[in-house]
């Protein structure tokens, strides 16, 4: 089989966001205004992995692994 048990290199906003976001997350409460209305993909994905960066650690998560 194929899969493995092995923490992936790399993580998406989107993977991070889905392990450890959530709509009443603090996490989401401090990112989304702000980086949910952009409406390009990469820079939305920038936008929260530099919001994720800055206050994950703080609120007790991972940064992201990019």
């Amino acid at each position: 089989m194929p899969y493995t048990t092995s923490t992936p290199a790399k993580q998406t906003v989107d993977e991070y966001l889905k392990q450890y976001g959530g709509q009443d997350t603090l996490l989401s409460k401090t990112c989304d205004p702000t980086c949910s209305k952009i409406t390009d993909p990469q820079q939305r994905d920038a936008c929260y992995k530099t919001c994720i960066d800055n206050y994950g650690p703080r609120l007790g998560m991972p940064p992201l692994s990019e």
